[in-house]
């Protein structure tokens, strides 16, 4: 969901996989993907109590636990929480947040590792509504409006954005040859409250009008990801081979539902002279389902641990099912995509690493593709070559 947020301080790091990679992750934007690593618990003890304070009114408390449970350490914890409050260089605007991440792991021995992870998060914020061109970075004969001037409405409820997520992660390790590894999630995101759109409506530069709406989205998403990764040497040359199967589903139930909302002056605004009442029915109330089946394989050899040869190869099968229940409509849309990646490099003595690569993705799309006469758009698809 495009209005979904992850708490940084929850995070043990960040990674950043340029390029496609469909292979291992299935459906990505051809320019890459972003992998947040949540913090897991520790066999050390260790502690962490913070405060952040700030411009605008930031106040953030924050604390991270983690540590052995038992003294053998087969069961340690980790519990991460924070909150924060802040105010906005803008008039009206800002934003609350409280968020705890729990995560529990149970090792019964050297070769098996289970972890429960769960994300509590609630955010609350007032949006912000840019200043138009004229005015700002364009002459407008009125003056130059306040930088800090709110074209919302103060009298309209905070926006609100609270989500769960659980999900655990297994690996058992079959000697030193073998190891398998599950990782499942669920997640359930719901953002609702009035948006508010500011334009110009009327020549005279100076007069805002205002589009307003409630807005209730509702997220659940189910992932499964199953793999198997062998390790074999044969002489000079070490062979790894990983395996698996991957599961999404994905729903988004969303609709809007108009408030009327007069307009506002750009450089003397006054609120609350208008009623804020709803307009009638929803103007736009969306049933929209995508699922994904995937299996994939990828091959790598080092050759004396520092020639290295990788091929990978992915099928997907995927189904768009999107529901207009104002319209009475629904589009299905089943695609089938195959990608694949290639590289070899060198891991050179003197520390860097020429290397050549091939990499392919695709990425189901939604909407309406006027070209295929209102149909919807077939998956974009990614290809790139590296040196």
């Amino acid at each position: 969901n495009y209005l979904q947020q992850q708490e940084a301080f929850g995070l043990e790091r960040i990674e950043v996989l340029k390029g496609p990679a469909s292979v291992l992750y299935g459906q990505i934007a051809p320019g890459g993907l972003v992998n947040l690593v949540s913090k897991l618990p520790t066999r050390e003890r260790r502690g962490e109590v913070g405060l952040a304070v700030g411009s605008f009114g930031l106040v953030s408390p924050n604390a991270d636990f983690s540590g052995a449970i038992d003294d053998a350490g087969a069961w340690r914890y980790r519990l991460s929480a924070q909150y924060s409050d802040s105010d906005d260089p803008i008039d009206f605007v800002g934003a609350k947040r409280s968020f705890v991440a729990p995560a529990l792991t149970w090792s019964p021995s050297a070769n098996t590792v289970l972890t429960v992870l769960a994300v509590w998060q609630d955010d609350e914020y007032r949006r912000a509504n840019g200043l138009p061109a004229e005015g700002t970075i364009a002459p407008n004969p009125n003056g130059r409006p306040r930088a800090s001037t709110f074209l919302g409405e103060p009298g309209l409820a905070a926006f609100k954005s609270p989500q769960t997520q659980i999900g655990y992660q297994v690996a058992h390790r079959f000697g030193d040859s073998l190891t398998v590894r599950q990782k499942f999630r669920r997640t359930h995101y719901q953002s609702y409250g009035p948006l508010v759109s500011a334009f110009f409506g009327s020549d005279d530069l100076r007069t805002i009008d205002r589009f307003a709406f409630d807005y209730d989205a509702r997220t659940t998403v189910y992932s499964l990801d199953n793999q198997a990764e062998g390790l074999l040497r044969t002489g000079r040359i070490e062979h790894r081979l990983l395996v698996g199967a991957d599961y999404l589903n994905n729903r988004v139930v969303s609709n809007g539902v108009e408030l009327g909302l007069g307009s506002i002056d750009l450089f003397e605004p006054e609120y609350g002279q208008t009623p804020i009442t709803r307009a009638g029915a929803p103007f736009f109330d969306g049933d929209n389902r995508l699922t994904e089946f995937g299996i994939y394989a990828q091959y790598r050899a080092t050759l004396d641990e520092q020639f290295v040869a990788v091929i990978g190869q992915r099928y997907s099968d995927v189904r768009t099912d999107n529901r207009d229940r104002i319209g009475g409509t629904r589009t299905i849309e089943d695609d089938d995509q195959r990608t694949g990646n290639y590289a070899l490099l060198w891991l050179a003595p003197a520390g860097f690493t020429p290397y050549v690569s091939y990499a392919e993705s695709f990425r189901p799309q939604v909407g309406n593709d006027p070209l295929l006469g209102g149909g919807q758009p077939p998956p974009a698809e990614g290809r790139q070559v590296e040196l």
